[in-house]
């Protein structure tokens, strides 16, 4: 009996992605499948893939999806004092340590890759900041 690579990968719980260890093709998913996908699983997602492929779909470069979604976490990460550098739409060491900060913070593990889940919560917190540095303007 043969069985196909991709279901002997999910037999065995090996990651096929790198980022998780579930089979999910971003690639192929449109924004109405991503958002009925279980909130358990969207949120393990790194936010940098889900972000890019949801913006690729208005557009026609995946890099400008993870440029702008780069350049997203680093202006919130930013709001938030965890990163100090200016936005630049790129990974780097500098984001990826800002990450982990931020994680740390939030009591999650530190892996310098920012999940949907924890994407949603820097949101949050970022546009708290942004709201309180509203209403102290004169």
């Amino acid at each position: 009996m043969k069985i196909p690579i991709p279901a002997l990968l999910l037999i065995l719980n090996i990651p096929i992605f790198s980022s998780y260890s579930f089979a999910v093709d971003l690639e192929k998913m449109t924004p109405e499948q991503i958002e009925k996908m279980p909130e358990s699983q969207l949120n393990m997602l790194p936010a940098v893939d889900v972000l890019a492929r949801l913006i690729t779909l208005s557009s026609d470069s995946s890099a400008d999806g993870k440029r702008f979604a780069f350049y997203g976490i680093q202006t919130a990460l930013s709001d938030l004092k965890y990163y100090s550098g200016y936005p630049t739409g790129q990974s780097s060491d500098a984001l990826s340590s800002a990450i982990k900060s931020f994680q740390k913070a939030i009591g999650v593990k530190d892996t310098g890759v920012l999940k949907w889940g924890e994407m949603t919560i820097l949101k949050g917190k970022s546009e708290s900041i942004a709201l309180q540095n509203k209403l102290q303007l004169p």
